[in-house]
C-alpha cells in the first residue's frame, strides 16, 4: 500500500512538473528564447570564452524561466497574504525581501553594492564625448526611499548609500547630475506623487519633473537648443486617473494587499507634430513602428488605458525598447542622444516636445553599443537616465 501512496506522488509531482514547463513554454517561449540568443550579452563578462558565454546564455534563460514561470504569480499572491495575515512587515520571496513601508509602500531591500567600475563607465564615456566636443548629463532616478525614516524600526538598506556613491563618483568627475531626490524636493513632491506603491518604478510625475530640470542642464551646455517653451509646466494639463495602475509587485503580492496606483496623464496644451518610431522585437522580425500626430496621439500608447480594473498602464509613456527615434520640426534644430532604461523611457518621450531630432537607446535591449548610436546619430549632446539597479546590475554594455 504505502508503495502505491508513492508512486502515486510521484506521479502526480511528475506531472504537475510537466504541465507547469508545457504552460510556461507556451506563456514564455520567445522570451526565453530571446533570452538565450539576444539578451544574454548582459551576463557576458569582457574577453569571454566559449565557457563564459555559455554561462552567460544559461543565465539569461534562468532568468527569463524564473520571470515566466508559470502559476509563479498565484503562488506569490498566496504567500503575500499568508505571510500579512501574520502580521509580518518583511515578506520574503525566494532571493528577495519585500518590505512595507510606512507610507504603505512595498519596497525590496537592497544589498550593498560597489558601484565604482559603473561610475568609472559613465566617466569614461564622458572622456569620449569630450573629445568630440559633446556634453554629457546624468539624470540619476532614484527608486522609492525619497524620505527618511521610511523603512521599519531595525531594517537596514544600502539604497541611499549607494545613491550617494553614484550621485557622488559623478560629481566628483565633473559630470553634470540631475539627482531626482532633489528635483523631488525642489517641486515639492511627496511620496504619494513621486513613487508608485505597485511598482518599482517612479511615478510620471517625477519623470516629468525630472525632463524640466534636465532641459534645464542641456540648455545650460549651450551645446543643443531646446524649446525652453515645452518645459514650462504651466503649459501642460494634469490628469489623475485614479487606481488604474497595477506594476509587478502589485501582481506580486495582489490587490488584497496593495492599493492599485493612481496615474498621472499629463500633456502639452499647445499644438504638436511629431513622428516616432520605436523598434520591434527581434523575435517579431524587427524593423521599426512609425506613427506620426500630436504629441498624444503619436508618442503616447493611449491603447495601455483600454480595459477594465487596474493594469500594467506605466507604458503609456512608452515602450522599453532598443531604440526610439522622435521627430519634432517645431522644435529648435539639434540631436539628442538619450541612454535610458524603464526610468528613461518616459523623459525622453516628454524630450520629444522639445527638442528636433532624438535618439533613445536602451543598452538591455540589444547588441547596439553607445559608440555606435554616437557614431552614426553624431549627436549634439547625450542624456543618461538610469535608475540604481542599472548601475548596480552593469545591466548595459556602453562601448566595445
Amino acid at each position: 500500500m504505502k508503495r502505491i501512496v508513492n508512486i502515486t506522488v510521484t506521479c502526480a509531482l511528475l506531472l504537475s512538473m510537466l504541465g507547469i514547463a508545457v504552460c510556461t513554454l507556451m506563456v514564455g517561449g520567445r522570451s526565453m528564447a530571446y533570452a538565450f540568443f539576444v539578451t544574454y550579452t548582459t551576463y557576458l563578462e569582457e574577453d569571454a570564452g566559449l565557457f563564459g558565454n555559455i554561462s552567460a546564455r544559461i543565465t539569461s534563460l534562468n532568468s527569463a524561466i524564473n520571470n515566466n514561470l508559470a502559476g509563479k504569480r498565484t503562488f506569490e499572491k498566496i504567500n503575500a497574504v499568508f505571510q500579512m495575515k501574520l502580521g509580518k512587515q518583511m515578506l520574503s520571496f525566494g532571493n528577495t525581501t519585500m518590505v512595507r513601508l510606512k507610507t504603505g509602500q512595498l519596497y525590496d531591500l537592497m544589498g550593498d553594492t560597489d558601484v565604482s567600475d559603473d561610475v568609472k563607465t559613465i566617466v569614461n564615456l564622458k572622456n569620449g564625448l569630450d573629445q568630440r566636443g559633446v556634453p554629457l548629463v546624468f539624470a540619476y532616478a532614484h527608486t522609492q526611499l525619497y524620505e527618511e525614516d521610511l523603512l521599519p524600526t531595525g531594517v537596514e538598506d544600502s539604497n541611499l548609500k549607494v545613491a550617494d556613491d553614484i550621485v557622488g563618483g559623478l560629481r566628483d568627475a565633473g559630470i553634470a547630475v540631475v539627482d531626482s531626490r532633489q528635483v523631488y524636493r525642489d517641486y515639492g513632491l511627496t511620496m504619494e506623487d513621486a513613487v508608485l506603491r505597485t511598482d518599482q518604478h517612479w511615478s510620471i510625475m517625477t519623470a516629468f519633473c525630472t525632463y524640466l530640470e534636465c532641459v534645464k542642464a542641456l540648455s545650460g551646455t549651450g551645446a543643443i537648443r531646446l524649446d525652453l517653451a515645452a518645459a514650462d509646466p504651466d503649459n501642460f494639463d494634469i490628469e489623475i486617473l485614479k487606481n488604474v495602475h497595477m506594476g509587478d509587485v502589485g501582481k506580486r503580492v495582489g490587490a488584497s494587499v496593495v492599493e492599485p496606483d493612481d496615474l498621472h496623464l499629463i500633456t502639452p496644451r499647445f499644438d504638436t507634430l511629431i513622428t516616432r518610431r520605436v523598434s520591434k522585437p527581434t523575435v517579431e522580425g524587427g524593423g521599426f513602428d512609425e506613427k506620426t500626430g500630436s504629441f498624444s496621439e503619436a508618442c503616447l500608447f493611449l491603447d495601455k488605458l483600454e480595459g477594465d480594473g487596474p493594469a500594467n498602464r506605466y507604458d503609456v509613456y512608452g515602450l522599453h525598447r532598443e531604440l526610439t527615434y522622435f521627430t519634432n520640426p517645431g522644435a529648435p534644430e539639434g540631436r539628442l542622444l538619450i541612454l535610458k532604461d524603464s526610468f528613461g523611457t518616459p523623459v525622453s518621450t516628454f524630450f520629444s516636445l522639445a527638442a528636433r531630432e532624438i535618439c533613445a537607446l536602451d543598452l538591455r535591449k540589444g547588441r547596439l553599443t553607445a559608440d555606435q548610436i554616437i557614431e552614426s546619430f553624431q549627436p549634439d549632446a547625450v542624456l543618461v537616465v538610469y535608475c540604481q539597479e542599472m548601475m548596480r546590475g552593469k545591466n548595459y554594455a556602453f562601448v566595445d
